[in-house]
């Protein structure tokens, strides 16, 4: 596929993987290609469904972990059907929904998302779900501002706050301490220079008490910095001296932060420890990963640019 003269050769390859049994076609021309939208949802699907699988095999916190893990799909759902809800009924219409279907493991299981009518609806149904307290303090901003920003980063805290309390007691902080290293880092720069933020109003949206590297007396350095490259440089030198923290800048970081931990998970899933969940979660980061890496090599070959 990385090697392939164009997007039609591209998906002629995958579909000769084995992701080629999750499409209902064999084949495409390059004169009738598949949405790419479509062939997004149906990777991250293949994820879920193999996430499921391993699920039947799982019992007590390593279950609801992962159960946790993959239900970052619901928080996809969540932020679709509160944006469908804001638009005007004349767009609603025309608004064509994606959603991932969890089924039992979903956060509202046997509910259609589609058919959430209204807010008060949806906040009835969080009600009793760990967004219920965020989904209030969001929708109560999102009322008086109209900004999509913060009703979907209180979600988001909310998630990933739970991730980490599933986590406890699992003996798998040294995966998810760079995960959370690179949620934390990717959130602050956007927050921060994107929309221009102030360092008091970033701090309760980030998970840093997941982090391995960026805590909180790190974030309050890094809040000084004037721009993106003055964060790397900050950053460098606060975590001097770690292999995994290095390159010209921060995207180069951020991604050697993936590459260290892809090479942790093929190793440990290599090993493969009995009675470890350890391996079980490596499968789980690295078989998402792959399914990132695919879509951003597609999405490459449709606009033509260099891998």
């Amino acid at each position: 596929m990385k090697h392939a003269s164009d997007l039609t050769s591209a998906l002629n390859a995958l579909l000769n993987t084995s992701y080629g049994e999750c499409f209902d076609f064999s084949s495409v021309q390059s004169d009738v290609l598949p949405p790419m939208r479509s062939v997004e949802h149906i990777l991250r699907k293949s994820y879920i469904t193999a996430a499921k699988k391993i699920l039947r095999f799982l019992h007590g916190a390593p279950k609801y972990f992962v159960v946790c893990f993959i239900q970052k799909y619901d928080l996809l759902n969540l932020k679709k059907t509160i944006r469908r809800l804001s638009q005007s009924a004349g767009v609603e219409r025309g608004l064509k929904l994606k959603n991932y279907d969890l089924g039992r493991f979903s956060l509202l299981p046997n509910t259609d998302w589609d058919e959430i009518r209204d807010f008060k609806e949806l906040g009835r149904l969080l009600e009793n779900t760990y967004y219920q307290y965020a989904f209030r303090r969001g929708y109560a901003q999102f009322s008086e501002i109209n900004d999509f920003l913060l009703f979907e980063s209180f979600l988001e805290k909310a998630y990933y706050d739970e991730l980490i309390n599933k986590s406890k007691g699992l003996g798998i902080s040294h995966f998810l301490g760079s995960f959370f290293d690179e949620i934390c880092l990717s959130s602050f720069l956007r927050y921060r220079f994107e929309f221009s933020m102030d360092a008091p109003a970033i701090l309760p949206l980030l998970p840093i008490e997941g982090c391995f590297f960026f805590t909180e007396q790190v974030f309050w350095k890094v809040a000084e910095a004037e721009d993106a490259d003055e964060v790397f440089e900050i950053f460098k030198k606060t975590i001097r001296k770690n292999a995994e923290i290095n390159g010209e800048n921060m995207q180069e970081a951020v991604d050697n932060i993936k590459e260290a931990r892809d090479e942790k998970c093929r190793k440990t899933f290599i090993k493969a420890s009995p009675l470890s969940f350890s391996p079980i979660l490596s499968y789980c980061f690295m078989k998402e990963r792959e399914v990132s890496e695919l879509i951003r090599l597609l999405q490459k070959k449709r606009f033509g640019l260099e891998m």
